[in-house]
């Protein structure tokens, strides 16, 4: 319960107050702090952020003195994807030029980003869930933008504890969002099915969230489905712990 953590809460908005204080708005060290403090934050609230949670930050924020109003920079870029993805537009062109126009062409360090992946998820799969057609057709439709959740375009460092760091975060986010849209459970199996044919997530990723994501009611809302799939005659587990264990041996060989 949030009640038992609100002294820790507390106590971690009035350290940011005071980096802010020591060190002004735009201060590295402020960017830093605000990298690691936001999700103990979350954590702490029992929460997968989603956008409308990270905005309720940002405006908690702004009312203690740590950010001022426009300092949610990654609202202004969601916005104008969520705008993008709404008229259909999943093309990797059109996220490129958003991130490269809002950024200034820094967006390669924003792309490996925790909050820039959770917030992308947040915003991408409600405008797909909108869409006409089956999961599968959705998905082929937004591959581009959906493979880019789950690896930047080959840009990240692709060895296999990387790979799986940024599946569960996007993993992570498509359950806060599933949560968010209040999906049904038919509808979170054929989208985590889907994910699955196409290449985009692999199974012992989905696996390894599973057994590490801490419990909340994010992932409860996806649990059931993963478990069915992980469960089910072609993902059974013994296949999964085969499956991990010769990723485990990829890595250390590299």
């Amino acid at each position: 319960p949030f009640k038992e953590n609100e002294a820790n809460y507390t106590f971690l908005v009035d350290m940011l107050l005071k980096v802010r204080l020591i060190v002004g708005e735009l201060g590295v060290q402020l960017k830093r702090a605000l990298d690691v403090v936001q999700p103990v934050l979350f954590k702490l609230k029992g929460v997968t952020p989603t956008e409308q949670d990270m905005r309720e930050l940002h405006d908690e924020l702004v009312r203690v003195g740590v950010l001022k109003t426009d300092g949610d920079f990654l609202h202004g870029v969601m916005k104008d994807l969520e705008a993008n993805f709404n008229e259909g537009n999943f093309t990797e062109q059109s996220l490129n030029d958003v991130l490269e126009r809002d950024t200034k062409g820094g967006s390669e360090q924003l792309e490996k980003s925790t909050e820039y992946i959770l917030r992308l998820g947040s915003v991408l799969i409600p405008s797909l869930h909108r869409r006409p057609g089956t999961w599968g057709d959705r998905l082929k439709e937004a591959r581009d933008i959906v493979s880019h959740l789950f690896s930047t375009f080959g840009r990240t460092d692709q060895t296999v504890g990387n790979q799986q760091s940024r599946q569960s975060l996007a993993v992570t986010s498509i359950a806060a969002a599933c949560y968010a849209c209040q999906m049904t459970q038919e509808d979170v199996r054929e989208l985590l099915n889907g994910l699955l044919d196409i290449g985009i997530l692999h199974l012992w990723a989905l696996s390894t969230w599973h057994k590490t994501e801490d419990d909340n009611k994010q992932k409860q809302h996806i649990a059931g489905a993963v478990e069915q799939l992980l469960k089910a005659e072609d993902y059974a587990l013994e296949d999964v712990e085969e499956i991990e264990g010769e990723a485990n041996e990829e890595g250390e060989a590299q």
